[in-house]
């Protein structure tokens, strides 16, 4: 509620301003954008309208997975023991779906189309689309529920398969020179996430950080990631500082049963631009960053320690882009919440027993060579072996070299790790020789505890390792896999995170990749 304009007297109460508009708690995203389609002093008609046209109403009513809540009902999801800790762990009670609608407003559209928001056509929006020159091997004709439909690619690109509330649009946990048990504690360096969008799969950024002031969608500011600095942003041009997400008194945000809507007062598009900076920067994906269901049922940077088991039977899985293929599984969410863990975002992948899971990859902006990292800490002796599979063909995945072993750290003198010098030049020479031995350090952005100063770079226990390098296109879907190659019950997959890195930093003679 806003503290200037509240406590308004009327004839028969008060008025309060308040920053949301508030829906009743059973409206969903397909049945809100209906009545809005109709309601053009709701402010976003013309996109309610374009949403309507796709036929995505019935896809955005979804609120939960019916039959998971039958088989929850019927106990058909036992508890876990964990013999390592000794402790039971349950299963998720819901399995929910999310949303997020990024709409731009009527009055945008009043602006760049030149008439009334009651008289713009579907086609008027198209053809405009058309003359930005977005999506230009798009098809223009009425098939908008195609994939391939011009319509259809800018429709989606403004939709996530994830409810992201305001106070997760931006993750912060453990970020260097951030300390979340701080009241209200100002961001410091930037905080990023690379959504996946509806539709044809393309990724969105959501950037936040000191400089920016706020949650902003697709911004690429030049930053100081030199070994020295301390990576806050040095500068931002126009053309990449991306477009604002206003979350204060007034913002005209949507909160729904299953979904949030983000008026915006510019025009989100994955143009050749966005795409040829998400090219030019290391993409890092916390490991449930992959998985929206962990948004949509509150497991992200949750505010406090908890676990959870997901069943490993194939008729009664949890996630779409995780598959368990082993039904010798134990598939667990870790959330290290206030536990001093070096995990990003506090949380973790961790499985047992003779485990076998494939992971979807989210698709890279541009054609080229990447690598793909895997972030493991040696904090436990309990770390495994597993192999690692890559490839397009989910059923066909090809072995990527020797298996990973995942108790190998810093620790071992043979992947050349020593903690940094007041020399760079030989600091730069340790990293090359870890990277000669297929490992790098952990990045100089990570901090365990809260406000801490020791980083992943300065921990020996957590380390990166290079698992893939191939070349890949954004139009082919990719997946992962990590398959044990012990018959230790007790040993553990970890998956931290997963980091993409074009060949243009990692291989960059002019400009070593940063160290954070």
């Amino acid at each position: 509620v806003s503290k200037r304009n509240r406590d308004i007297e009327a004839i028969n109460g008060y008025i309060h301003q308040v920053g949301y508009v508030i829906n009743p708690s059973n409206e969903t995203l397909g049945s809100t954008l209906h009545k809005f389609a109709a309601d053009p002093t709701t402010g976003l008609s013309v996109m309610a309208r374009l949403v309507e046209a796709c036929r995505l109403t019935d896809t955005l009513s979804q609120v939960k997975d019916e039959r998971y809540e039958t088989l929850y009902r019927n106990n058909a999801f036992p508890k876990f023991h964990w013999n390592l800790l000794n402790v039971d762990v349950e299963a998720p009670e819901h399995r929910k779906y999310g949303f997020t609608l990024f709409a731009e407003t009527d009055e945008f559209w009043e602006r760049e189309i030149h008439k009334d928001r009651t008289e713009i056509t579907i086609e008027d929006v198209m053809d405009w689309v058309d003359s930005q020159g977005y999506y230009p091997e798009a098809v223009k004709d009425d098939k908008y529920q195609n994939e391939d439909n011009l319509l259809n690619q800018f429709v989606t690109y403004h939709l996530l398969p994830e409810r992201i509330p305001v106070d997760k649009l931006a993750l912060h946990y453990n970020e260097k020179g951030y300390n979340y048990k701080v009241k209200n504690a100002v961001p410091t360096i930037p905080v990023w996430t690379h959504y996946v969008t509806m539709g044809k799969r393309r990724l969105l950024r959501i950037w936040e950080s000191l400089e920016s002031g706020g949650p902003y969608l697709n911004r690429f500011p030049k930053l100081n990631n030199g070994r020295r600095e301390d990576y806050h942003e040095r500068e931002c041009s126009e053309e990449n500082k991306g477009i604002r997400l206003e979350t204060g008194e007034g913002a005209g945000i949507v909160k729904l049963i299953n979904s949030m809507i983000y008026p915006i007062d510019e025009p989100l598009a994955y143009t050749e631009h966005v795409r040829n900076e998400l090219a030019k920067v290391r993409l890092r994906y916390d490991a449930w960053e992959l998985q929206p269901e962990a948004m949509n049922n509150d497991m992200r940077i949750m505010s406090y320690f908890t676990r959870y088991y997901f069943s490993s039977d194939p008729d009664k899985q949890y996630f779409d882009n995780l598959t368990v293929n082993s039904k010798e599984t134990n598939f667990m969410l870790l959330n290290g919440r206030d536990q001093n863990w070096p995990n990003y975002q506090a949380d973790e992948v961790l499985a047992e027993g003779l485990y076998d899971i494939t992971i979807t990859l989210p698709p890279v902006p541009k054609y080229g060579i990447y690598e793909i990292r895997m972030g493991v800490s040696t904090f436990s002796g309990t770390r495994g072996i597993c192999q690692v599979y890559w490839g397009p063909r989910k059923d066909q995945l090809v072995a990527q070299g020797i298996p990973v072993n995942m108790q190998l750290g810093g620790q071992d003198p043979m992947l050349g790790w020593e903690r940094d010098t007041d020399d760079d030049d030989y600091n730069a020479e340790v990293d090359k020789k870890m990277r000669n031995n297929g490992f790098m350090k952990g990045p100089e952005y990570i901090v365990a505890n809260a406000g801490g100063r020791e980083t992943n770079r300065l921990s020996a226990t957590s380390t990166r390792r290079i698992i893939v390098r191939e070349p890949m296109s954004p139009d082919v879907t990719y997946y992962i896999r990590f398959k044990t190659v012990q018959d230790y019950l007790e040993k553990q997959l970890f998956v931290d995170y997963l980091e993409w890195c074009p060949k243009e930093i990692y291989d960059n003679p002019e400009t070593p990749e940063d160290i954070w």
